[in-house]
């Protein structure tokens, strides 16, 4: 939802998904003054905020700020999150804060849909919280992709900067670059492709906009080496296609 002199536009809507801690694709963090304007702006529309926060648990500089779901004084913020990227997507569990008045409604609907996940996984987790190995997963696993944060965000200042301008980020497991003039998104992909190397168009992500040429790097899938070498090879496809 876009900023319009400072007013949320779109005052007919009843429903707003966010995700404020690392929004896809430019990885930028909403900032206070803006979580308390969405909230006033859902108060005057009597609309819903459903706040995603997917990767908020990998953050490499500073605290994060609070969710906006802990400003809500008026339960309009429904707040969810799953387990997909700090455990694994065939977990296939997920969880949701919602306001006292939606409890019974958002239970009787996930009896509808399938009565329930797994009990089996849904105990083995509980424990897995509950016993404080979680705590030490996130800890471990946040100093592993710190690292690979670290790497890309040298590659992106050094070896790369001359075909793509970083975006600033400071979470999560992708970091987004625009194409300097004189590269094409389409054709760099491509270049890279055969070498081996996945990346995603930022261009793909605009639907009422020009679209900014630029690529989406992930990390999360790469080990430190692997992607120091891959680095490399983005830099030489660039340079081929400046």
């Amino acid at each position: 939802m876009p900023l319009v002199n400072g007013i949320f536009s779109s005052p007919a809507a009843r429903i707003v998904y966010i995700t404020p801690s690392h929004q896809l694709p430019l990885g930028v963090v909403m900032s206070m003054p803006r979580r308390r304007e969405l909230l006033a702006w859902a108060g005057r529309h009597d609309a819903a905020v459903i706040e995603d926060d997917y990767d908020s648990e990998f953050r490499y500089v500073d605290r994060p700020l609070e969710p906006i779901q802990r400003l809500d004084d008026s339960g309009r913020v429904i707040y969810i999150g799953s387990f997909s990227k700090t455990l694994s997507p065939g977990l296939r569990l997920g969880f949701a804060v919602v306001p006292p008045s939606l409890a019974g409604p958002v239970a009787a609907l996930r009896q509808l849909i399938d009565w329930h996940p797994p009990i089996t996984a849904q105990l083995a987790l509980a424990g897995f919280i509950s016993d404080g190995q979680f705590d030490k997963h996130l800890r471990r696993t946040g100093r592993v992709y710190g690292q690979r944060h670290r790497i890309l965000q040298a590659a992106l200042a050094g070896p790369l900067s001359a075909g793509l301008a970083a975006i600033p980020s400071r979470a999560g497991l992708h970091i987004t670059a625009l194409l300097r003039p004189g590269h094409d998104e389409d054709s760099v992909r491509a270049a890279a492709a055969e070498l081996g190397i996945a990346t995603t168009s930022l261009a793909q992500y605009y639907h009422a906009c020009p679209a900014q040429q630029g690529l989406v790097i992930g990390f999360g899938a790469i080990e430190a080496g692997e992607l120091t070498a891959a680095v490399h090879m983005l830099s030489d496809v660039l340079a081929m296609r400046s």
